[in-house]
């Protein structure tokens, strides 16, 4: 029999020995002495009284290999947090060696010393007896035999501390983050009420303007009556100029009295000017005044004695229709005149009709025109309008147009023709001197005319809306629709110090392409038929689809032009700045036309908010559409009137203007 089947400990021989390792004597001998030989002698003489013949050598590496055995599967369950690994004869063990804390105390280092100082065998043997006993001592990890399983207190006291950690953290975050929330919404509270505050301050900053506007106004014309009377009753020149103190300008006393220079001279009673004005105006200024001192004096636009007369004015409406004569009632209010009687009206056959109810002889006349979505009868109207003021024998008669129709047709396409010059000559045939308006489409516009035009801009009211009423526009980005549109989008920003993008390419292409018909043979084939040449082959023009030049991703888009009529490109550029990033979107325009189903669009769209000035009636649109904002532009009108008559210059209501715009 070899050394392998002798040292083999049977399942009695193991539990006979695990039964005199667990008495109490053993165990104090064990823990009290510093060399175990005579314990493991004891044990083995006791192992031989049961017939179990084993050596003392033999019985400390058995021990040895069981207490390793236990402590690997001790140390696992620690590391796991359970007790689900046991052995064969881990319950045994535990039961001896749990209760005596052998591997989490100090004893623990003190018997593996002990056991390391009498291990005196060669590595050789040591490997062969280890490998004997693994073949005796089935592995304690594979068996599934039911073991009872003893919960380490304190593994699971340091985890339940854990969790108690854990939780009283998660609280504490928790509790930040809602504080941090809460400082958030102040501020916003905060941000909003100064906002609210900053928009009350800058409309009654607006009201207050427009309010000293109006006293100027009529301390203007207080003032200009008294003078009239005081000339008409034959007032000298040194009286006369004690009441000049009110007005603000000479140009404005020459204008409005009509003063020539022949019937009184400054130059002779400059010291009486002087003294009686507080030596407000030195000699040489009065002496060679241009307005005083030229015998006729001639204004920017070439009118002889135009507005230098005591002629007054009147202003007319030209619309048949009641929604359309609204802003000629505001400009009215603003001018402190009241609206010239007149009566335009359609025949049962259709045919315009203009019933003048007032003399308007040797007079300068104004006839505001807004055009309606009819603009046949709009522009017939002020046609016949106008050519019963000249056979009327009105000295001069001023148009103003805030929209001017056809004005998108001012270029040639093929065949067709550019009516808006048309309009123009008819315009001038019908006794027009003069037309104010607002925003042509194109600038160029003002060529057609064999009159003068004043092509004002709607440009600072909107800026102003857009600084007043648009919460935090200095995160936005102006837009143009298109490349043509980007020199009026780079005005806005340089005046609102804010970012361009531009979009490229169409949804759809709207390029009127007129095609030679079905019956008719090709240009190329003609030109190839009669000059025996051939032409070069011609690519189709073709846009790409939107494409977007410039960061918007979470700013403000805000969309300019000049017109807003089919608003499908509008819808489609505000679904692309969308997915772009932007997160509100505004559509910015002079013109509301707002044809065919544009409400409906726009209040389906992408679209925030659409911003038009009053130059086209659109009360209808808004009705429909709560997305739509008017901007009112009638102080402006009201002022170019002013001027006009008056004859002040217009350079003032072009003040940063840009170039582009």
């Amino acid at each position: 029999m070899d050394k392998k089947n002798v040292d083999r400990w049977s399942d009695d021989e193991v539990q006979a020995l695990l039964s005199l390792f667990a008495e109490e004597s053993i165990q104090q001998q064990l823990h009290g002495a510093t060399r175990n030989d005579k314990v493991y002698a004891c044990i083995s003489a006791r192992l031989g009284d049961l017939n179990i013949h084993r050596s003392s050598k033999q019985v400390r590496e058995k021990l040895k290999k069981l207490k390793q055995d236990y402590k690997k599967i001790k140390d696992h369950n620690n590391r796991s947090g359970s007790d689900r690994k046991s052995g064969k004869w881990f319950e045994r063990l535990d039961a001896v060696l749990g209760h005596h804390s052998y591997f989490s105390s100090s004893l623990e280092a003190n018997d593996i010393t002990l056991l390391e100082a009498i291990h005196d065998e060669t590595e050789t043997e040591e490997s062969n007896e280890a490998e004997e006993d693994q073949e005796d001592i089935p592995d304690l990890s594979s068996l599934s035999a039911p073991m009872a399983k003893r919960p380490c207190q304190c593994c699971c006291q340091t985890y339940s501390e854990i969790l108690s950690f854990l939780e009283k953290r998660s609280e504490a975050e928790q509790r930040l983050r809602e504080d941090e929330f809460a400082l958030r919404r102040e501020e916003i509270e905060v941000q909003k009420s100064k906002i609210a505050l900053e928009r009350e301050r800058l409309a009654d900053e607006r009201k207050e303007r427009e309010r000293r506007f109006e006293l100027e106004s009529q301390e203007r014309h207080v003032i200009l009556d008294l003078l009239k009377e005081k000339l008409s009753s034959g007032a000298g020149p040194s009286e006369l100029l004690k009441t000049r103190r009110g007005l603000k300008t000479w140009t404005e006393f020459a204008t409005n009295m009509a003063i020539a220079p022949t019937d009184w001279t400054l130059n002779s009673t400059a010291d009486t000017v002087a003294s009686e004005m507080g030596c407000g105006i030195p000699k040489r200024r009065l002496g060679g005044h241009k307005c005083l001192g030229s015998s006729s004096p001639k204004l920017s636009f070439g009118y002889t004695k135009m507005n230098v007369s005591s002629r007054g004015y009147r202003v007319f409406s030209g619309n048949s229709s009641t929604a359309c004569t609204e802003l000629a009632q505001t400009i009215t209010e603003r001018l402190g005149v009241e609206l010239g009687k007149s009566v335009v009206y359609q025949e049962a056959n259709r045919e315009t009709r203009v019933d003048v109810k007032e003399s308007v002889r040797g007079q300068d006349i104004f006839i505001i025109q807004t055009i309606p979505r009819d603009v046949n009868t709009a522009v017939m109207e002020l046609l016949v309008m106008a050519y019963t003021l000249k056979t009327s024998s009105a000295q001069n008669i001023i148009g103003v147009i805030p929209y001017f129709p056809y004005s998108k047709q001012c270029k040639m396409r093929k065949r067709g023709s550019i009516v808006c010059k048309l309009l123009a000559s008819m315009l001038a045939e019908a006794g027009l001197t003069h037309i104010i308006t607002m925003d042509l489409h194109q600038k160029e516009i003002q060529g057609f005319f064999s009159f003068p035009v004043d092509n004002l801009r709607a440009s600072p009211f909107l800026i102003q809306y857009i600084q007043e009423e648009i919460p935090d526009y200095r995160n936005a980005v102006i837009v143009a629709k298109s490349p043509s549109a980007a020199q009026r989008a780079q005005s806005y920003a340089e005046r609102l110090r804010l970012g361009l993008a531009v979009l490229h390419g169409e949804a759809h292409n709207f390029e009127l392409v007129m095609s030679d018909g079905p019956g008719l043979a090709s240009p190329s084939s003609l030109a190839h038929a009669r000059t025996g040449l051939e032409l070069p082959p011609m690519m189709p023009k073709e846009k790409p689809p939107i494409t977007v030049v410039g960061d918007v991703g979470g700013r403000i888009a805000i969309i300019v032009d000049d017109i807003i009529d089919d608003v499908e490109d509008f819808v489609a550029a505000a679904d692309i700045l969308k997915e772009r990033g932007a997160y509100r979107i505004y559509i910015m325009a002079t013109h509301g036309l707002l044809s065919a189903d544009a409400p409906r669009l726009i209040e389906e769209s992408a679209i925030d908010e659409v911003v038009v000035t009053n130059t086209v009636p659109h009360d209808v649109q808004k009705l429909q559409c709560s997305k739509i904002k008017t901007v009112d532009v009638s102080m402006i009108l009201a002022e170019a009137i002013r001027r006009i008559h008056h004859g002040e210059s217009m350079a003032y209501l072009f003040r940063n203007i840009a170039v582009g715009d």
